[in-house]
Parts: C-alpha cells; sequence; structure tokens
C-alpha cells in the first residue's frame, strides 16, 4: 500500500489570518470555545478586529518565536518519522479506504492554536506550543478527518462537500474522530484518546448520532 507521508513546515500566515479573523467573528456557539482557548494565550486580540492588524500581530509572534517555531519543527519531524507508515496504515485499515495517490501531508507549525484543517489539499496546522502528546493527537485526529470524508465521498459520491465544514455532517466528524482513533489499532500506536467532543455534549452528541439511521432510511443519501 503507498502512505503518504507527513512533512512539517513553519505556519502559513495568510491562512493563519484568514481563519483568526474568522474566528473572531463567528457567532456559531460550537466554536466559542476554540476562540477562548486561542484569547486565553493572545487576549490583545480581543481588541484587534481589523484583518491587517491581526496579520500584523501573527506576524510579529512569529518573528519573535521563530526559533522556537523551527526547533519544533525538527522536534515534530523527529517524533513522527517514526510512526508515519504504521499512522497512515492503521487509519486507512481502520476507516477502509485507502490514501490513494497522495504523497505529501503538509502539516503547519503554527502559532495559531485553532489547528485548522483543509480538506482540499490535506493540510492541517499544529500549535507550536503543543506537547509531544497533544501534537500527535492532533496529527492523527486531523489524519482521520481526511481519510474519513474520502470514505464519505467514496459511499455517497453525490454528497456535497460544501457541507463538511458545517452543520451535522460536519459535527458527525469531530464525534466520530476521537471514537475511531480509540480503535485498538491506533491505541497501539498513539495511546488513548479524549473521547469527548468540542462541538456538543453528550446529549448533543446521542441526538446527532441517533438521527442519522433515519435521515438515511427517509432519504437514502446520507
Amino acid at each position: 500500500m503507498k502512505l503518504p507521508r507527513v512533512e512539517f513546515n513553519i505556519g502559513h500566515l495568510t491562512w493563519d489570518t484568514d481563519i483568526i479573523e474568522r474566528f473572531l467573528k463567528t457567532k456559531r456557539k460550537e466554536l466559542i470555545e476554540l476562540r477562548n482557548r486561542l484569547l486565553k494565550i493572545y487576549p490583545d486580540l480581543k481588541k484587534i478586529k481589523n484583518r491587517d492588524n491581526i496579520r500584523k500581530f501573527l506576524l510579529k509572534e512569529y518573528k519573535e518565536n521563530f526559533n522556537e517555531i523551527h526547533k519544533k519543527i525538527i522536534y515534530f519531524h523527529e517524533k513522527w518519522e517514526k510512526i508515519n507508515n504504521k499512522v497512515l496504515k492503521a487509519i486507512s485499515d481502520v476507516i477502509e479506504s485507502k490514501w490513494g495517490d497522495k504523497k505529501v501531508i503538509i502539516a503547519y507549525v503554527s502559532v495559531n492554536s485553532i489547528c485548522p484543517r483543509n480538506l482540499k489539499n490535506y493540510t492541517f496546522s499544529v500549535y507550536y506550543k503543543s506537547n509531544v502528546k497533544r501534537f500527535l493527537h492532533v496529527c492523527v485526529h486531523e489524519l482521520v478527518h481526511f481519510l474519513y470524508f474520502k470514505k464519505l465521498i467514496e459511499i455517497y459520491p453525490k454528497i456535497d462537500i460544501k457541507t463538511f465544514n458545517e452543520g451535522k455532517r460536519w459535527k458527525l466528524s469531530e464525534i466520530l474522530a476521537p471514537i475511531l482513533m480509540n480503535n485498538p489499532k491506533i491505541v497501539k500506536i498513539i495511546g488513548k484518546s479524549d473521547i469527548r467532543s468540542y462541538v456538543c455534549d453528550e446529549k448533543n452528541k446521542r441526538e446527532i448520532l441517533e438521527s442519522i439511521p433515519r435521515e438515511f432510511k427517509k432519504k437514502r443519501e446520507f
């Protein structure tokens, strides 16, 4: 089986700016927790609303912490290189889908603590101050998302990919990712993952999971 490799690069300033600008403005309640974590790290962002000023703020963070970020890129690479193939094969086995022709997946080591992903080009970011356990779990979490949505398209070719980043399909993916990560094949490599999801509480999680079979039966299309 051909497996891609995860490469670690310094954070993408424009992408960071886009994500943080959106999170500062968001009214989606499921994203508030992530925004609050960001503002706890960077309280000065509370006073910044203008995109250009957000970019300047982030650029300053990159410049001031460049040496530490560079060291983390090397450190993360060394840790990940040892398990890359094991992790990607385990995820493929668990989700029952192959990685296809994808050769490289880029992980940006970033000042952005939100750790976003881009499903279209298979990139994601990891916060540079993450400890090893957090770093590994963020990487695996995002990799699971990539193959989970690929599998969804394989099953439902007509599915609207625009719905993958919001609404019930997105919430379901955030609920299922930590469950999939606790499969023994993955646990054997990175240890157990927190089963809780930041997008909803246990009551809402049950409601979402219980609604899926009903919708499938009614529409024959998830």
